[in-house]
């Protein structure tokens, strides 16, 4: 079991049986879903219709995470310095410290996002999510 709830995601994609439409009202930034240390699963905010989708799985390649997420930086993406993407994962298992059950954060920058997406180990049901600077000060 994930301490990250990405099944959550799949629930916001999925469509009403009522409505036939995904979770209204609910605006996500690209997420990225890894099982087994692979991309397994993709989900966005389309920009046509406001509407919760997910990629295909031939999208789900290391090339397309990385063009995905520096074109919807925009000019963010030109300095390597700037947070791209966080990773959520669960704390490793059989870990000896009082840490051991909680969930890892770390932010990831444009500068690290090739290197992170093509040689880092990925824990099961980790989440990678694209990062969004807030409106103002505060979120």
């Amino acid at each position: 079991q994930d301490g990250c709830a990405s099944q959550l995601f799949h629930y916001l994609w999925a469509r009403d049986s009522n409505t036939g439409r995904p979770c209204p009202c609910v605006r996500l930034p690209h997420t990225i879903i890894f099982r087994h240390g692979h991309p397994a699963q993709w989900y966005f905010t389309s920009a046509v219709d406001g509407e919760i989708k997910r990629k295909r799985r031939c999208n789900l390649t290391n090339r397309s995470i990385h063009a995905g997420l520096v074109k919807a930086a925009g000019a963010r993406a030109a300095d390597e310095n700037e947070v791209a993407a966080v990773y959520v994962c669960p704390h490793p298992a059989g870990d000896d410290s009082d840490v051991s059950g909680s969930t890892v954060v770390e932010h990831i920058t444009f500068g690290e996002l090739l290197t992170f997406l093509h040689t880092r180990s990925k824990q099961h049901g980790s989440i990678l999510q694209q990062f969004i600077v807030p409106l103002a000060e505060r979120n």
